[in-house]
Parts: structure tokens; sequence; C-alpha cells
């Protein structure tokens, strides 16, 4: 069992490259964003609670997404996250899961995409959408919870060996052309 990740401010662009990988490769897809939309959408009080933390800006606690992540996964099928870990606590769950599991860290891409591009992309997003955690007030917020919560990540999977960064800049299908030959260079690697 080998699990994907894909990391990156909100607005790079993981959702839409997540489902192209998907597609291509078969990989089983888990976004936690998507998850805990349904818990809010179902109203359940968990639900709630992520209702109220997400509706502030702020990122839903590790224990709780840890618990719905392990609710998913099935051990002896390949993944990818889209939404985590987001902290470096959630990727040391995350790795405890997986070797409970029989499971590995395949490698961890990262989309790198300048400040301003992002809050174009999420401004618009939220007009097309209607995402209620996209707006202005809390795309600020977002974006600093990102910096320090999330870019550790990077140092923490640059140290595992299994970060690899791809450019989030240009068009849906140049930013996967991108990404896709990461995930191919990794594929063969792993296969010699």
């Amino acid at each position: 069992m080998r699990v994907f990740l894909l990391i990156g401010p909100p607005g790079a662009g993981k959702g839409t490259q997540a489902r192209k990988l998907v597609e291509k490769y078969g990989w089983s897809y888990i976004a936690t964003g998507d998850l805990l939309r349904e818990e809010i959408r179902r109203g359940t009080p968990l639900g709630q609670q992520i209702q109220k933390i997400v509706e502030g800006g702020r990122l839903v606690p590790d224990e709780i997404i840890v618990q719905v992540v392990a609710s998913y996964l099935d051990a002896g099928r390949d993944y990818l996250l889209d939404g985590f870990p987001r902290t470096v606590g959630q990727a040391e769950a995350l790795k405890e899961l997986l070797r409970q599991i029989g499971g590995e860290i395949g490698g961890a891409f990262l989309l790198e995409v300048p400040e301003e591009t992002l809050i174009e992309r999420m401004i618009g997003r939220a007009k097309i959408e209607g995402r209620t955690d996209d707006t202005p007030e809390t795309l600020g917020v977002r974006l600093r919870e990102y910096q320090e919560k999330t870019a550790p990540l990077v140092a923490y999977y640059e140290k595992e060996g299994k970060l690899h960064r791809v450019s989030g800049v240009g068009t849906v299908e140049e930013v996967f052309e991108r990404l896709n030959s990461k995930v191919e260079f990794l594929l063969t690697e792993v296969h010699e």
C-alpha cells in the first residue's frame, strides 16, 4: 500500500490535479476537504464542530482529521490524499498509521504558486462554486495558517526524501504535465 500526497496552499489546484492523477493511475482518492464538507452537510455533531472551525478560517484539529482519514484507508490499495496531512503532527500520525497497516508514503508533491495568484484563484472559485470557505475575510487567515502550520511539511518531507516540487502556475494541462512527469519518474524508480 502506497500513499501519495498533494501539498500546497489553498487555491494551488490540488483538487483539480488530484482528479486527473486518480483518473490516470487508478488510485483511491481521499480529499479531506470533501469528507469534512460531507460531515457539515449531514449536520452531525462532528460536522457542526467542523463548520465553526472552517468558517473562522482555521484548520481542523489534527485528532479530528486523523480519525476521519483513518476510517477511509484500506490496506492493499494505493491512495492519493488531498488536503492531508496539513501539519507535521498529522504527518507523524499518518506515518504511524501506515506503519501499522503495512503502508508507506510513495511521494509528496508540492504545488508551488505565488500568493497573488492564489488569492485571484480563490476569489474566482468562491464566485463560481459559492464556497463559503473562500470569502475575502478568510483568505488572509487561511494563507497565514498555511504558512504557520502546513509549510513546515515541506521541510519534513524533504528530510524524509519524499518531497517533489512542482510549479502550480499555468494551465491545468501544463501543471498536470509537470506533475505527471514526477509521478512517472517515481513509479519507474520504484519498479527498477
